[in-house]
């Protein structure tokens, strides 16, 4: 069970990254936006390749990975701080407080850096919660085979949504943040936290992680490259039993 404190070291270490770039605070929302990107494909050949050969060696040691994890299981607060990294309704709240702090203090970034942050995990959690109920591939403590999948069965294994929150969250907030490498290795090393802990917990096979991981950093990149075009929009409606989400172009 991850405790309320959580919370707190979650609103911590998001701060801390952005208090190590202060970058941040000094250049105006669009000025991180590379133009060029805007005419690049989403996902490249080379990576859309080199993420499908990492899917299948993922699968082929679902299993064997899976028995090791759980001979020697962890618990701790390591753990507990992955699980709530994942969980929206731990990373929401200070993720708010930064967008509301943004708009109080006149600090257009860091509003902005919220917001896109609360998009990219609305958008990736659609993409992930769809799969889910499609793929319908049964959860590790459940005792089911790694690559038993029976779609629309109410199963939601596959992929991982908190490894997609914990990634969407810290992929934004790297790329708005900039190039710092500290803010970056503390967001990504929080983030690499989740999909450890829910393998751990034995609540996810090591192939829905990666995949939840990808789809956050996709979810992310959408978002980052749209914050360069003026004519879309995209609204997010989110309460603790649902989300909502509207995009126009």
């Amino acid at each position: 069970m991850v405790r309320p404190r959580y919370m707190r070291s979650i609103a911590l270490s998001l701060l801390g990254a952005l208090s190590l770039d202060s970058g941040l605070i000094a250049q105006s929302p669009t000025s991180r936006v590379d133009s060029t990107s805007q005419h690049r494909p989403l996902v490249s050949t080379t990576e859309a390749l080199g993420l499908g050969l990492i899917m299948v060696g993922a699968f082929a040691i679902d299993r064997p990975l899976r028995e090791h994890v759980q001979s020697h299981r962890a618990s701790g607060a390591i753990v507990d701080f992955g699980n709530a990294f994942g969980n929206p309704l731990y990373v929401g709240p200070p993720i708010g407080a930064l967008w509301l702090i943004g708009r109080l203090a006149h600090k257009p970034a860091w509003s902005t850096a919220a917001w896109h942050t609360l998009e990219s995990m609305a958008i990736a959690g659609g993409a992930t919660q769809t799969l889910k109920l499609v793929t319908g591939r049964t959860r590790p403590d459940d005792g089911a085979d790694p690559g038993r999948f029976r779609p629309f069965s109410g199963n939601v294994s596959f992929p991982s949504g908190h490894s997609t929150v914990a990634f969407s969250v810290a992929s934004t907030l790297a790329a708005e943040t900039g190039d710092k490498l500290w803010s970056d290795l503390l967001l990504y090393g929080a983030a690499c936290l989740t999909p450890f802990a829910r393998i751990n917990d034995d609540k996810h096979w090591i192939s829905d992680a990666i995949l939840g991981a990808a789809i956050g950093h996709i979810a992310s990149r959408w978002v980052e490259r749209r914050q360069g075009s003026r004519g879309s929009h995209t609204s997010v409606v989110a309460s603790p039993y649902a989300f909502g989400l509207s995009i126009s172009f």
